[in-house]
């Protein structure tokens, strides 16, 4: 009877385990772990903008405006998906209160560093860079956080990140003299 109810037990963790797996955080049509031939075959089976080992590029948008959505993979397996969007300066401030405003209601509260906004432990990072006619946001979607990743498309978000806190750093920096 015992070696019933542990076998059972076991089944029973083995079984939830793998529906959760199943069901981890998806985004758009995909989830972690898929493949780049099933990636592009649910999402989007048109022409990409740059198809490389490690990433796929589409056109796409993002709240109405016109961007990319970039589909990276590190050892031939889903790791992230970023969207890039440039946002004219006059319409920049509404923007960014409707993406916070989604984001804060489907995610949670968000940290702040820097200017990076994550959400979910760093499985969802809010980058926004502001320039003299233009705000580009960037927004990543990951299946674990960032610096964890091993993808050459994630390390130059890793060093974009890296820049806007240094500039950030300084900025504050200069205003406190």
């Amino acid at each position: 009877m015992r070696f019933r109810i542990d076998f059972f037990l076991i089944i029973l963790i083995v079984f939830n385990t793998a529906l959760f797996s199943i069901g981890t955080f998806a985004v758009r049509k995909v989830s972690w772990g898929m493949n780049k031939a099933d990636v592009m075959q649910a999402e989007m089976p048109g022409m990409p903008l740059k198809d490389s080992e490690d990433m796929v590029l589409y056109k796409d948008s993002l709240f109405g405006y016109p961007g990319e959505v970039e589909f990276i993979f590190s050892r031939e397996s889903l790791k992230a998906v970023v969207y890039r969007v440039s946002v004219e300066r006059y319409d920049a401030d509404d923007y960014l209160k409707r993406l916070h405003g989604m984001l804060k209601s489907k995610y949670g509260e968000k940290y702040t560093r820097f200017g990076i906004h994550r959400w979910r432990e760093g499985s969802i990072t809010l980058i926004e860079e502001k320039h003299s006619q233009s705000l580009a946001v960037t927004l990543i979607y990951s299946e674990q956080p960032l610096e964890s990743i091993s993808a050459p498309a994630i390390g130059q978000l890793l060093q974009t990140m890296k820049e806007i806190e240094k500039n950030q750093v300084q900025l504050d920096f200069d205003h406190k003299l």
